[in-house]
């Protein structure tokens, strides 16, 4: 299953998917998109780079490899000419937030959550 989504990433042509090694394992990988928002009367015409997620190996974690992703992530979106970078991330994750400020990143806007019951 992990293969096949990796291999959607990889194929898809507007995706990013970078992986970080050390001593040939897997340490970090981040996967990114270039959006584009549709064509409607109400929506600014825009692009934008959604980075879906950075994740680095709690063992190596503050040894510079979220920071080398998140710059080839940055060289790829300055290459396509793109403006702005957006992302998503979880409140309770201080120290992910902590390095994306460190990095420029603002708060943009609130996602919010409703758990519901459903009926079985």
């Amino acid at each position: 299953m992990l293969d096949s989504y990796l291999q959607a990433i990889i194929d898809y042509e507007s995706g990013k998917l970078i992986v970080a090694e050390m001593n040939g394992k897997v340490i970090a990988f981040s996967e990114a998109c270039i959006k584009t928002a549709l064509d409607l009367p109400a929506v600014q015409p825009r692009q934008w780079l959604l980075i879906a997620g950075i994740a680095v190996d709690e063992k190596v974690r503050r040894s510079g490899a979220g920071q080398a992703l998140l710059d080839s992530l940055k060289q790829w979106w300055a290459e396509h000419g793109i403006a702005e970078i957006e992302l998503k991330v979880y409140t309770f994750n201080e120290s992910a937030i902590r390095f994306y400020e460190k990095n420029g990143f603002k708060e943009l806007s609130k996602n919010l959550s409703l758990e519901v019951e459903t009926a079985r």
